[in-house]
């Protein structure tokens, strides 16, 4: 977004343009600077992990799904 580049698909430019507002980069850093505070273990560390990209597949067939316009 940075770069001027915005996708074609109406469908990737709309998600793009509401995850690239200045607001939410905020929003993240601060939930990211909250998690970096927590002292965690390795364990709780390989949890949140793993959540983490549970949560990226599952957004990313999310899209996917609608891409395709499957129901």
């Amino acid at each position: 977004m940075e770069s001027g580049k915005r996708p074609k698909d109406p469908i990737y430019r709309g998600w793009t343009e509401i995850h690239s507002v200045r607001e939410f980069k905020e929003f993240v850093m601060h939930l990211s600077r909250e998690l970096d505070a927590q002292r965690l273990s390795a364990a709780q560390r390989d949890r949140v992990a793993e959540l983490f990209h549970t949560t990226l597949r599952y957004e990313l067939a999310f899209f996917e799904i609608g891409y395709r316009g499957e129901e």
